[in-house]
């Protein structure tokens, strides 16, 4: 069942006896000499700071006379919300200046819809896929779907996607990352992965209008999925491998947080994280997806210590390439990236990228290509900083998204300006 974002939203506004509010200028300026299109924006609550909470706040563009693609996000569940997000086309070293406007939550502006979450699932033997904005695994779940007789999961898992492409969390144990070549920009993963009579179905490997699921995983992290170094020498999978039948992990939560328009974000708990001799008994990661972007974002949040001895890893999977890979380091940010025929059978061109910021990274390395739990996988060591969190950013870029991806200089030089736009964010300013 699919959040319905503005309405949950309006039906938590309680009123506080005002009825006056003030109109806000945001300006926004781009530092850099790079065309920003799509650009997210952020604005919290207290920042806006309203006066009357009968009225929602809206982005309006005066140069233009309409509203700007916007949502409001209600982030911790009370039915209030907490971000205004949008986005916004910047040119190299402009600056925009938009109205921020209180109105009626009936008035609301619809806008298109350019992202997407889906997590679909059997919850009985004869049943059709329903979508579910919650859910638990547990560490027998293997044993449980043999006993039960049907695979309950659409596409194994969570996947969302934007008007760019789209990625999968494999939530069946495994916990690599995939990504969805899109040859359209409208949303397409509420139906790929189920067949005609409503049960699952690999539908999503095999051309279609749309596009198709692309990129071999294998036994590596695919692209962004994580994992442990263990003292220094050994890795440690966060979940098995799709040969082993015992999961690692004694139960994981999946959470939709909000839906919308310019940005969708879920979370995904993990509970018992067994590495060795060694437990991480709680673990999150937070997963949004913003329009325009060839990219989804994810945080790291460990709720306590690190056992000893272990750090986080992640990484791009490097399955069927013949290119190195490429590594750049920004003031603030450090960059793997990699072009190559690495899809299925090598019969496209993708390229896959990891951008995370300096302050996170000790290290970059390469796994064997056998006889380990993780193979054929280009990793960086995480560093959780001072309150037990990390982020890093994904891409993937498909030839037949975008001819121009293609090219190996064009991927690598997207790339080099993604770095560039990380780490020289828009300055925000209300007035």
């Amino acid at each position: 069942m699919k959040k319905l974002l503005f309405f949950a939203v309006m039906l938590g506004i309680v009123s506080c006896g005002k009825t006056e509010t003030k109109e806000l200028l945001v300006e926004i300026m781009n530092p850099v000499s790079i065309d920003r299109p799509d650009e997210a924006i952020v604005l919290t609550r207290a920042q806006l700071n309203p006066e009357n909470d009968k009225l929602v706040p809206a982005v309006f563009d005066t140069v233009t006379g309409s509203y700007v693609a916007s949502q409001l996000d209600d982030l911790d569940g009370d039915g209030i919300w907490d971000e205004l997000a949008f986005v916004t086309n910047l040119e190299p070293n402009g600056t925009s200046v938009l109205k921020i406007v209180w109105i009626d939550p009936a008035d609301y502006p619809q806008f298109p819809v350019r992202t997407n979450i889906r997590y679909g699932r059997k919850l009985s033997k004869d049943s059709p896929i329903v979508e579910l904005d919650s859910d638990v695994i547990y560490k027998d779940l293997q044993q449980t779907i043999k006993d039960l007789g049907y695979y309950p999961f659409q596409m194994d898992g969570m996947a969302w996607e934007n008007d760019k492409g789209g990625f999968r969390h494999y939530f069946d144990g495994r916990n690599n990352r995939d990504y969805f070549g899109k040859r359209v920009t409208y949303m397409v993963l509420d139906s790929v992965g189920i067949q005609a009579n409503g049960f699952p179905g690999d539908t999503y490997h095999v051309w279609a209008h749309w596009g198709r699921d692309i990129m071999s995983v294998g036994s590596s992290f695919g692209l962004g999925g994580l994992g442990a170094w263990i003292d220094g020498e050994r890795f440690g999978r966060l979940g098995r491998l799709a040969s082993e039948f015992n999961d690692n992990i004694d139960s994981t939560k999946y959470t939709l947080i909000t839906e919308g328009p310019v940005r969708s974000m879920f979370a995904l708990d993990f509970y018992g994280w067994e590495i060795e001799d060694k437990k991480i008994d709680s673990l999150r990661q937070v997963v949004t997806i913003w329009a325009g972007k060839h990219n989804y974002e994810n945080k790291v949040i460990a709720y306590a210590d690190l056992p000893a001895g272990v750090e986080l890893i992640t990484g791009i999977a490097r399955i069927f390439n013949d290119m190195p890979l490429e590594t750049l380091k920004f003031s603030n940010n450090t960059i793997m990236a990699t072009h190559d025929h690495q899809s299925y059978d090598k019969e496209f061109i993708m390229g896959i990228g990891l951008i995370i910021p300096n302050k996170y990274v000790t290290n970059l390395f390469d796994t064997p290509d056998r006889g380990a739990d993780l193979t054929k996988t280009w990793c960086a060591e995480i560093r959780l900083d001072n309150n037990r969190e990390a982020e890093f950013y994904a891409y993937a870029a498909w030839e037949h998204q975008d001819t121009q991806f293609q090219n190996r200089d064009y991927f690598l030089e997207f790339m080099k300006t993604e770095g560039s736009r990380w780490d020289n964010p828009v300055k925000v300013t209300l007035k």
